[in-house]
């Protein structure tokens, strides 16, 4: 259960500074219909594994068969996926320990219907769904803006532990630096 914000708190604060700007109500109202025609629903049963895989390579995440992102996906606290009719369009999951500490991993929106506010509303469902005060996540390049008008503010004490190719990946993109000396 979260508990109201302190208005005192640098969480507030932020918020202060940082006030959403007014949308114009055609704006307000495609959306609102576009969102109004996406349905959610949380069972990893009957997902097309492939067409999620698809999404999270063209969005772009990462290229991974569509048997590791089941594995993934079947393995989290909690999963959250975004239909428009019979088709997947967007999907977000999160690990947890259910009671301090919960970590989203992996929101993707189809590249034809990202800006439209699915992945905002996949996001929100994930951290209702959360039953912890503390969630973390990892995002792409140039997705902090996005994550920062949900309310969430940049970590500076978290490190990453990372093997193989995957650290030769993180590195690359920036994501992991050597702590300097």
């Amino acid at each position: 259960m979260r508990r109201p914000v302190p208005d005192g708190t640098a969480r507030a604060r932020a918020r202060r500074r940082k006030a959403p700007r007014a949308l114009p109500r055609d704006i307000l109202r495609r959306a609102a219909t576009i969102i109004a025609a996406i349905a959610l629903t949380t069972d990893c049963n009957d997902i097309d594994w492939t067409r999620l895989a698809a999404i999270m390579r063209d969005a772009p995440l990462f290229d991974r068969p569509a048997a590791l992102w089941e594995a993934a996906f079947r393995a989290s606290f909690t999963t959250v996926f975004a239909w428009d009719g019979p088709l997947l369009v967007g999907a977000a999951r999160a690990t947890s320990d259910g009671v301090f500490y919960a970590t989203i991993f992996d929101v993707a929106v189809a590249p034809d219907r990202q800006g439209e506010g699915i992945g905002r509303v996949l996001v929100e469902h994930l951290l209702a769904d959360l039953p912890v005060e503390r969630v973390f996540l990892t995002h792409t390049a140039g997705k902090a803006g996005f994550y920062a008008k949900l309310g969430f503010l940049r970590q500076t004490n978290a490190m990453g532990h990372y093997g193989g190719e995957a650290l030769d990946i993180a590195v690359s993109r920036g994501v992991l630096a050597p702590v300097p000396d």
